[in-house]
């Protein structure tokens, strides 16, 4: 990706102010979704450069992907748009393509306890 966290930043904070928030949400979890890199954290530290070998390496947790980021903004959107069946449908996909599928269990059951019975429907088939 191009820029930096801050720009990003204060792109999607304007992109909200000017937008609809749940489309500006569901394309940057998608962008992150789609994106298999690892965002260097912001020491700059290059340790996988240096081992070659990041099971082992002790450095190695600090590094978070964009897939882990990705699940953080689908939960945000999950509490922020309740009622919006498409944020629970993209975000049981998403789990179910990362394999995790207890996960995607799991929000499909709170999704049926908490939608309205037109969207549960929906849901469902």
């Amino acid at each position: 990706m191009y820029g930096s966290e801050e720009s990003l930043k204060v792109v999607f904070e304007c992109a909200q102010q000017f937008c609809e928030p749940m489309p500006v949400y569901q394309q940057l979890a998608d962008i992150y979704a789609k994106s298999k890199k690892t965002k260097v954290p912001s020491t700059g530290c290059i340790c996988l450069d240096r081992c070659g070998d990041p099971v082992f390496c002790r450095r190695f947790r600090a590094f978070v992907t964009f897939v882990q980021e990705a699940e953080g903004l689908y939960k945000t959107m999950v509490k922020r748009f309740r009622q919006n069946k498409a944020v629970r449908l993209s975000y049981g996909t998403f789990l179910l393509q990362q394999g995790q599928s207890d996960g995607a269990t799991v929000l499909l059951q709170r999704a049926l306890k908490s939608l309205p019975t037109k969207a549960r429907r929906c849901l469902i088939v």
